[in-house]
């Protein structure tokens, strides 16, 4: 199990979009959790987190929605209906 690496005074840390996607994908194709965040100094947590927010839903259509994907639907879809 990988230590938690947060401390509250220090600034969160952000990340870009691609990293996250790196790191997902480096799980995806087995590579141990605990050697994902050694080697990038991340946490278990964060890593799920990121895991869960990329994992694709299958919709009735056949289509596929991941978390994220709605996430940002639901900011922009009121700009295009005009609310």
């Amino acid at each position: 199990m990988c230590s938690d690496m947060g401390n509250a005074s220090k600034k969160r840390k952000t990340y870009h979009a691609e990293f996250k996607e790196m790191v997902v994908e480096l799980y995806q194709t087995e590579t141990p959790v605990n050697k994902i965040c050694s080697k990038y100094g991340l946490s278990e947590t964060t890593i799920y987190k990121w895991i869960r927010k990329q994992k694709p839903v299958k919709l009735d259509n056949g289509s596929f929605f991941t978390p994220e994907n709605f996430f940002t639907y639901k900011k922009i879809a009121p700009f295009e209906r005009g609310e």
